[in-house]
This record gives structure tokens, sequence and C-alpha cells, in this order.
């Protein structure tokens, strides 16, 4: 059985799943970090597809965040500070992350 798009509904409802897990994940990430700026905006519930958000980038066949390019800029842009939640941890695909020339909590 097909839905929307002509996906098995398996991976459909698959699909669904993993992008649930990654948008809970990046929030929880999210609400512990300081943002100034306001720079991480776009992370935010109901807002699409959580790899077009800034700093994210995932991998275009799986669709699991694999890069999460978070480093401070000395322009001001995207400084950040505050605490890193665990929840980094629950993106199993990771394999770069940059939070240079941040502020964050000891």
């Amino acid at each position: 059985m097909t839905r929307n798009g002509g996906l098995p509904f398996s991976r459909q409802f698959l699909a669904l799943a993993l992008e649930s897990l990654k948008r809970q994940a990046l929030l929880k990430i999210k609400q512990d970090l300081k943002d100034s700026s306001n720079s991480l905006a776009d992370w935010r519930t109901g807002n699409g597809d959580c790899c077009i958000w800034v700093g994210v980038f995932c991998d275009k066949a799986t669709g699991h965040v694999t890069e999460l390019q978070l480093g401070g800029s000395n322009h001001g842009r995207l400084r950040l500070g505050g605490k890193l939640n665990p929840a980094l941890l629950d993106l199993k695909s990771l394999s770069y992350l940059d939070l240079s020339n941040n502020d964050f909590d000891l």
C-alpha cells in the first residue's frame, strides 16, 4: 500500500518518525543554549524540515543529521553560550560538530 508520493506506508511512517526524533534532539540542544543574536530562530517546532535549519546538515540519502556547524564568528553572528545538552548524543550519525568561538558554561 502506498500513500503520499508513492512511498510504502511503513517507509513513510519511518521517515516521519526519524524527522520527529531529529527535531526533538535539536530542540533539546537549543533549549540549553543562549542565543543572544537569535541566530537559531528557525530552530522551532512547526518550521519544516530541520535539515534546512541554520547550521544543520543532513545526509541526502538517509536524512540523518551528519553535521552541526555552530561555530561562532568574530563578526557577532552565531555566537552561542549556555550549556551543551546531552541530546547531542541522540544524533547518532553526527560526524562533524563545530562549536568553536562560542562561550559555553563550564
